[in-house]
């Protein structure tokens, strides 16, 4: 994009218009530029080429270069530019937008070669957006500033400082994690875009790992923390920032970066951030980013998916509400006596299921006044928004007179009764503002102003009161035919028939002769035309000033309507638990500090409303016993076990009652999970090495109050390796970690760990065979597999018969001339491999005569081949 500058050495004159192109361009060059012409914004040069392949539109010209070639254009209408903005953005690209600053006619009176003024308004970036088109209504739109800390060695990054900002709702967030943390804050928070230092190449491909944002690089003096420290300080007009909490220099640098970034393309509009608020990550259930995929909180492997956790728990009534849910979900908490008040809130609107369905059908009405009060804050915002403003205080006067007259459990520091009461603002925005408005139509309702009302007869009834005017002029003259008529040229006049030019009255003055009629114009006329066009001009001018004095009063009231939408939002998310809670059967768990996870009956949080039958299990482990090891085989529902437990710790820790019967819950501090690998070819590492590095995290990190699941450690590599690692694995979870564990294994063998260390469970699934079929009934038990049914497995997976059959002769030989089922002694290679050995159905075939058959034995004996087949 930065070519397109060079063009303008190739004009072979460069128009006023043009020069003012090149102008805006100069300053956004890795932008995309919008500049605005009338009702289309135009692109030019390489923009254009860029903008016609991404949005298939049509690609033009206009003007040429000095060498004769065209120049590349493109339109976009602007009554639609929202459209094509999202999707200029969704392809990786900036756009710019150059505004005109001032009406076409206001221009020409310069002179009629003077070029409107125009300038750049705002650059649009991923971690920008700020219209309701352009975002995802139930998610935070986040920008991310990340700032490198090297303590040990200059390449080497030991920790990380970051920043997130969402300008549409007004979170401004900043921490310092280790670096191997950064893939959880990355999972948790999804930033849209991210800006790095330029000098760190490693970190931006790091990063670039764990999410599809955008990559912004800036320059490193952008990271400055002396000179990002002074911006933060002048910006927010303090003399020092310790009460802001930022305690590194490189949180200062985060801050200080995303400000500058926003400054500059935001432009004019930025006024009114919030102080950035210190995460304290030591409050929050850690989870990291592949262990949040392989459970499905929040996504699977970078991309929506239909089943995830926060899906199934959402039935929110409000954005606002939605977007509370998410950050609660992907940031679960450890305090015990926080969640307990959570749990209380959630209590008591079950208990009250008339209130409850009665506040969701009010909240079900309110529009997402969050995003329009920071639009509004940004003078970003469009007349839906102060719409919303008003619709919304409706809403919250009609809950707090609900609210008002009952306790309410609560958890932070203002209860619902406190509820700000809006009833005047909400009374003088219905009474002024129109009831919807339309495009290019009135934005102050009729009967708010008296003077303004009279402003707006005169100016939508002008052609009622020349035609008044027309009738005295008829009743005056006795000319039936006389008209007063209107053109641009002229304006309003009288027109009559040349013939009855005697009975014009005195007053008429003459304009035009035409062949068959004549024009005159009256004092009278002139003057109601000046009316009606001083009226047109005047009611504009006092409808603006009407309407930004109802801005300027909700803005005034920015504090209270923030609160206002944190408390309906807890609100939301409450009922939402509570509604939850009673349509599922879910109960509320006893959440304690001590390291155990003693669950009845507990069901897969997503999986059951996918099946009518779903099976639940129990999960004991205790202080005396934080080991199990759960044998079985395929398909009988190891992982999905493993999996349920970890979401039903995360749940509590949420607030959220759970599907079980009953449940105690010893607060987490860090959940794990190794399920499943992938290899990283990208990186060199194979699908065993990134499974033992996960263990290896799982290992160095996991304490007593941690959480963690395994499934088939060690199954990467040889049979004796991978059991050997998996006994040493366990050992060590077992006596140096001393945390709760779920360890799903095919490792028989494994199982004698609980004879040397008696408090080290051993479950396995329930499994039956009969008539040659194998049931799986789901349902954990005690006690160790007798066998792993993989052959079982892979007929059902539709392995071709003749392997079928090889792999069951070899598995009886295996374990024949190794006297037991476990490990193999001898290869494979020793046993004769043939699998051109006869059927049952060629041995059948062979034992039969067809000359002895009657028909009726051969359809009968065609119909028992088939059974085989089958």
């Amino acid at each position: 994009m930065e070519d397109n500058l060079l063009y303008y050495k190739a004009l072979k004159e460069s128009t006023p218009m043009m020069s003012q192109y090149f102008k805006a361009k100069a300053e956004c060059v890795d932008s995309l530029l919008l500049f605005r012409l009338g009702d289309f914004y135009e692109l030019f040069f390489e923009d254009a080429k860029i903008a016609s392949s991404a949005l298939n539109i049509v690609l033009t010209h206009r003007g040429k270069t000095q060498d004769g070639e065209d120049i590349p254009m493109c339109g976009i209408p602007v009554a639609t530019v929202d459209n094509y903005v999202s999707r200029l953005i969704k392809a990786g690209y900036k756009v710019a937008v150059c505004e005109q600053l001032e009406d076409p006619k206001d221009a020409k009176k310069r002179g009629y070669k003077a070029v409107v003024k125009r300038a750049v308004t705002r650059i649009i970036s991923a971690g920008t957006l700020i219209e309701d088109d352009l975002l995802t209504y139930n998610k935070n739109n986040f920008l991310m500033s990340v700032v490198p800390i090297c303590k040990k060695k200059k390449d080497k990054i030991d920790q990380v400082s970051f920043a997130l900002i969402d300008i549409s709702t007004g979170d401004f967030l900043v921490n310092t994690v280790d670096y191997s943390e950064i893939s959880s804050v990355l999972e948790n928070y999804a930033p849209k875009e991210i800006l790095v230092s330029s000098d760190f190449e490693d970190l931006a491909k790091y990063i670039n790992k764990f999410t599809d944002a955008t990559i912004t690089k800036l320059p490193s003096s952008k990271f400055n923390p002396t000179i990002e420290k002074a911006r933060l300080e002048r910006y927010f007009n303090v003399s020092t920032l310790d009460s802001f909490e930022l305690s590194l220099g490189s949180e200062l640098a985060c801050c200080g970066s995303v400000l500058e970034y926003l400054i500059i393309t935001q432009k004019d509009n930025l006024s009114v951030l919030p102080i950035p608020k210190k995460i304290l990550m030591n409050n929050y259930l850690v989870i990291d980013s592949d262990t949040s995929k392989s459970l499905e909180i929040m996504s699977t492997n970078g991309s929506e998916s239909k089943y995830t956790l926060i899906q199934a728990l959402d039935k929110t009534k409000t954005a606002f509400g939605a977007r509370m849910l998410a950050s609660r979900i992907a940031m679960p908490i450890i305090d015990v006596n926080l969640l307990k008040k959570r749990q209380e809130c959630v209590k008591f609107f079950i208990e009250n299921k008339d209130l409850l369905n009665n506040l969701r059908e009010i909240l079900s009405q309110c529009p997402d006044f969050e995003r329009s009060i920071n639009r509004i804050r940004f003078n970003k915002f469009s007349p839906r928004d102060m719409e919303n403003i008003r619709d919304a205080l409706i809403v919250s006067e009609q809950i707090r007179e609900i609210v008002s007259v009952r306790d309410i459990p609560f958890e932070g520091d203002h209860d619902f009764k406190s509820l700000h009461d809006f009833s005047k603002l909400r009374d003088r925005l219905q009474k002024s503002l129109v009831d919807k408005y339309q495009p290019n139509g009135d934005l102050i309702a009729e009967g708010c102003s008296s003077e303004l009302d009279k402003l707006r007869y005169t100016k939508t009834h002008s052609e009622d009161l020349m035609i008044k005017l027309q009738e005295k002029y008829i009743y005056q003259t006795g000319i039936n035919t006389l008209k007063i008529r209107n053109n641009a040229i002229i304006g309003w006049y009288i027109e009559i028939p040349l013939s009855q030019k005697s009975k014009i009255l005195p007053k008429f003055t003459h304009r035009q002769t035409l062949v068959n009629n004549i024009r005159y114009t009256t004092e009278e006329i002139l003057d109601l035309q000046d009316d009606i066009l001083r009226a047109s001009e005047d009611f504009s001018q006092m409808e603006r000033r009407i309407y930004n004095d109802l801005v300027n009063v909700v803005l005034l009231n920015y504090e209270t309507i923030s609160e206002t939408i944190k408390l309906l939002a807890l609100l939301d998310v409450y009922t939402n638990f509570a509604l939850i809670a009673i349509d599922r059967n879910y109960v509320c768990p006893e959440i304690v500090s001590e390291p155990v996870l003693d669950i009845e009956n507990g069901r897969h949080p997503v999986l059951e409303l996918l099946q009518d039958d779903f099976t639940g299990n129990d999960c004991d482990l205790t202080v005396d016993s934080r080991v199990c090891l759960l044998t079985g085989p395929n398909m009988a529902g190891k992982s999905t076990y493993l999996r349920q437990n970890a979401l039903l710790i995360v749940m509590a820790q949420v607030g959220s009652y759970i599907p079980a019967k009953r449940a105690k819950i010893g607060i987490v501090d860090r959940l794990f999970s190794r399920i499943g690998a992938s290899d990283d070819l990208a990186r060199g590492r194979s699908t065993f090495m990134v499974e033992m590095i996960e263990t290896a995290t799982i290992l160095n990190q996991a304490t007593e109050k941690s959480f963690v699941i395994l499934d088939e450690v060690g199954r990467g590599t040889s049979t004796y390796d991978g059991l050997s690692i998996a006994w040493a694995v366990i050992e060590s979870l077992y006596k140096n970690n001393r945390c709760r564990v779920l360890f799903a294994t095919h490792y028989r063998e494994l199982t004698a760990l609980s004879e040397k260390f008696r408090d080290i469970k051993c479950k396995t699934l329930k499994v039956q065979e009969w008539e040659g079929k194998v049931i799986f009934y789901h349902r954990i038990i005690d006690g160790i597999a007798d066998k792993s049914y993989g052959i079982h497995v892979a007929s059902l997976a539709g392995v071709p018969k003749n392997v079928i059959r090889r792999a069951k002769d070899l598995l009886v030989k295996l374990e024949s001339q190794n006297g037991s089922k476990n490990l193999p002694i001898e290869s494979l290679d020793q046993i004769e491999f043939n699998y051109n050995q006869t059927s049952e159905i060629e041995e059948k075939l062979k034992s039969i005569n067809v000359n002895e058959l009657t028909p009726l034995d051969a359809l009968n004996f065609l119909s028992d081949l088939k059974k085989m087949v089958n």
